[in-house]
């Protein structure tokens, strides 16, 4: 009699993995045009998205839920947005699959890079290709985007933006930087932008709720700020004036890159991080000393 023996291990799990690698933004333009009911502002922003430096996301589809650890442990708690993204997600759509995400973090935090709403945008846009039929429209994801902040919907599809509202009103917009060598500085400070908020409105508090925009400001770029921007590459930030106050280092690295050859230099969002545009062909050399001597760190971007 011959018996047929069966394999009867159960076939091993096959894991599906995905990386994502998110990457940052800087505001190349940030004005502060007025104060809303409710603690919100009216802004217009020029969203630039840069390649580094970026955070890494390892997704992998397995257990129940979503399981979260960081390279930051202070990071992994159901806080992070990672977490508010996967269940505004799932609350619209029903779409709750096992996930195991490892975070690996390296855009600084309080920088003004929109690390977590870089984080957020990517793994909304991971979670709905892979919703099927329960998938949500690019205008019903924008808007579910925009409820986990403000510059999250920025970071579905990252190109450069003209924003206008609290920053969700998106426009594409062309900036040519060809002409530039782009310099990324992260400083090693933390700046909370709800605290800048209300150090700016605290500035500007005699001001009626309509602020009205300064004389010089308005005779040198005009109505259209927008085409300011483009035709000039006007760079501007409205809370430099209360977020240098506070941190003078950072208004000191400002002044030291403009001194070592840096067309311009203006904070990204509300800082700490700043963008220098150098002219191509300029050497890179002292500003690049000057940083290090500081123990300031910096990615260089050229085109």
């Amino acid at each position: 009699m011959i018996f047929h023996v069966r394999n009867t291990r159960p076939r091993e799990h096959i894991v599906t993995r995905t990386t994502l690698y998110p990457g940052c933004k800087v505001n190349l333009y940030l004005e502060i045009v007025s104060r809303q009911a409710g603690g919100y502002h009216d802004l217009e922003i020029m969203f630039y998205p840069l390649r580094n430096p970026t955070d890494k996301l390892v997704i992998e589809e397995r257990g129940q839920g979503l399981e979260l650890s960081c390279s930051d442990p202070d990071l992994a708690g159901r806080d992070n947005i990672l977490f508010k993204a996967y269940e505004t997600y799932a609350g619209e759509t029903g779409f709750r699959p096992g996930l195991r995400v490892t975070l690996d973090k390296k855009v600084p935090l309080g920088g003004g890079l929109g690390g977590g709403s870089a984080d957020a945008g990517s793994f909304l846009r991971y979670l709905n290709g892979r919703a099927g039929t329960r998938a949500l429209s690019e205008a019903d994801l924008a808007r579910l985007a925009v409820g986990l902040g403000a510059d999250v919907p920025f970071f579905l599809s990252p190109a450069p933006a003209w924003a206008t509202g609290i920053g969700e009103r998106l426009e594409p917009i062309r900036v040519d930087l060809s002409g530039y060598t782009v310099m990324l500085v992260c400083p090693k400070i933390h700046v909370d932008t709800a605290r800048a908020y209300r150090a700016w409105d605290t500035a500007h508090e005699a001001e009626p709720a309509e602020i009205a925009r300064k004389k010089i400001l308005t005779h040198y770029l005009g109505p259209d700020r927008k085409l300011a921007f483009v035709t000039s590459c006007v760079l501007l930030n409205s809370f430099e004036e209360v977020v240098f106050r506070e941190h003078p280092e950072l208004y000191a690295l400002k002044i030291g890159l403009l001194a070592r050859g840096a067309s311009g230099c203006v904070l990204s969002g509300s800082g700490a991080g700043m963008v220098a545009l150098f002219r191509k062909g300029v050497a890179l050399d002292g500003a690049r000393s000057f940083l290090e001597s500081k123990s300031t760190s910096f990615f260089v971007h050229s085109d």
